[in-house]
């Protein structure tokens, strides 16, 4: 069932990331997809978002 949404303010989404979480975890992008590819087995296949979006960006804390 799709949801009709207001549009993402990444800089809100990123607020509230630092907010909420602990430095680390806040994401370092955010990027919005309609699907994410998934396996027979219903698992989300983590090197197709790598190949259509790239590595992670790398982070540095301090």
């Amino acid at each position: 069932m799709a949801r009709d949404v207001s549009p993402i303010d990444d800089a809100a989404l990123e607020a509230l990331c630092r907010e909420r979480l602990a430095p680390y975890k806040v994401p370092a992008r955010f990027v919005a997809v309609d699907d994410l590819p998934r396996n027979d087995a219903g698992k989300v296949v983590t090197r197709d978002l790598v190949s259509t979006y790239g590595p992670r960006p790398s982070r540095r804390f301090g």
